[in-house]
This record gives C-alpha cells, sequence and structure tokens, in this order.
C-alpha cells in the first residue's frame, strides 16, 4: 500500500462517508490529473470538510462529483468550481452540497464565468432559514433540466420570480 501524503491523512480524520467517497472518486481522479494537481484536489476536499458545521457533507459530494465534473473541465475550472462550492459552504452546508451534487449535469451548458454566477444566483434564493434554503437546494437541483432548455439569464430570472413569491409566502 502506497504511503498516505499528509492530506490523505487528514481524510482519516473525517467521518467514514468523507472516507468512502475519497477513495472511490481517487481510483478515477488519479487517473486524470497529474501528481501534483492529485494533491490540490485532495487538499481541497480536506479544506472544505473542516470549513464549518456539516461540511463534511459538501466534502462528499465534492468527492462524489469529481470524477465525473473532470469529464467536462479542465483542472483550472476544477479550482474555480470547488472555489464556488467552498463559498458555499460558508453559507450553508446544505446548498454547497446542492451545488455540487447539481454540478456533473449543469457544467456542460456554463461556462466558466457562468458556473460562479449559477451559484450565485441559486444562492439567492437563501436567507438563513431552512425553508429558503430549501428552495435554493432545489433550483441548484433542477438546474440541469433548466440549463439545457434556458440560458443562465433566463434561470435569472426564473430565481427573481421565485424570490418575489418567497417574500409573499
Amino acid at each position: 500500500m502506497p504511503q498516505l501524503s499528509a492530506w490523505e491523512q487528514d481524510l482519516l480524520g473525517f467521518s467514514l462517508p468523507v472516507q468512502e467517497e475519497y477513495q472511490r472518486a481517487a481510483v478515477t481522479v488519479r487517473g486524470k490529473l497529474s501528481p501534483e494537481e492529485y494533491q490540490l484536489w485532495v487538499q481541497e476536499g480536506s479544506h472544505l470538510g473542516q470549513s464549518g458545521f456539516r461540511t463534511w457533507q459538501a466534502a462528499v459530494e465534492y468527492f462524489r462529483a469529481s470524477p465525473e465534473v473532470l469529464d467536462v473541465v479542465t483542472f483550472a475550472r476544477l479550482q474555480s468550481w470547488v472555489s464556488v462550492g467552498a463559498d458555499l459552504a460558508e453559507v450553508s452546508a446544505e446548498l454547497a452540497c446542492a451545488y455540487f451534487r447539481a454540478s456533473p449535469e449543469s457544467l456542460p451548458h456554463l461556462s466558466t464565468t457562468e458556473m460562479a454566477a449559477w451559484g450565485q444566483v441559486c444562492s439567492r434564493l437563501y436567507r438563513g432559514e431552512w425553508q429558503s434554503g430549501t428552495l435554493a437546494a432545489r433550483l441548484f437541483q433542477a438546474s440541469p433540466d433548466l440549463l439545457k432548455q434556458l440560458p443562465l439569464s433566463e434561470l435569472e430570472k426564473l430565481e427573481n420570480l421565485l424570490e418575489s413569491v418567497a417574500e409573499h409566502s
């Protein structure tokens, strides 16, 4: 068995789901990234899982989505992707989880700059309580189907409509 890097050893302190998803994803990701890129990928997952309350769940989704995301993006774009997810995790682990889950099917429809905007559009629905968190997470969840039919600008109009309706309910 190869010796574990310091970041891989950090993952041993995480819950079993994080470790399992990392191990599953690592098999595929190792073949898609250089050793330096792989190290950064592990490091990002470790940082994500330690960034706040329940962010270990976001780390699970990050590791789960990474192999598919790497099928459609470059490593540089992967770093932008995880940066958006880490920003969302600081606001809400639920939002970050929904973002990472929706990413494999959503990213093929978005440019690099739209990827960050997509995260902002969906997360604007979040107002700090569970109802708005659920609504924002559902918009992320619906994004793959919506983005097949609509440009991001139209998704933003939908978000504005949802925000307006949510204010009155």
